[in-house]
């Protein structure tokens, strides 16, 4: 079941905004809009910012969460600094418009 991804570890694997994976938790998923809130273990600072959050879309038409399970997911990512995650509407990002993000995968760690 998708909710048993919760509290599961995960690799965000090296892109264009980190250049070395890190390791994250996922804490939330939002099924109906193919998307994941993952907390990061260490946060990253970026432009004086500090980004302990993460929301992963899922990229590829057909591809589901739960694929995740079974390997590799691909997916867009929004860091979400600490000034800008709002626990109430935790996969908002419509203010969002343009740094910290990136096209990416993600795995269960092992």
């Amino acid at each position: 079941m998708i909710e048993d991804l919760i509290n599961k570890k995960a690799v965000i694997y090296e892109n264009d905004f980190i250049d070395a994976n890190v390791f994250a938790k996922i804490i939330l998923i939002d099924e109906n809009n193919n998307k994941i809130l993952l907390e990061l273990d260490e946060p990253l600072l970026y432009k004086e910012k500090i980004y302990s959050k993460v929301v992963f879309g899922v990229r590829h038409v057909g591809r589901k969460i739960i694929d995740l399970e079974s390997g590799i997911l691909g997916g867009n990512l929004i860091w979400i600094s600490e000034d800008r995650y709002n626990p109430n509407a935790p996969f908002d990002v419509s203010w969002w418009r343009g740094g910290a993000s990136a096209i990416t995968s993600i795995r269960l760690k092992d």
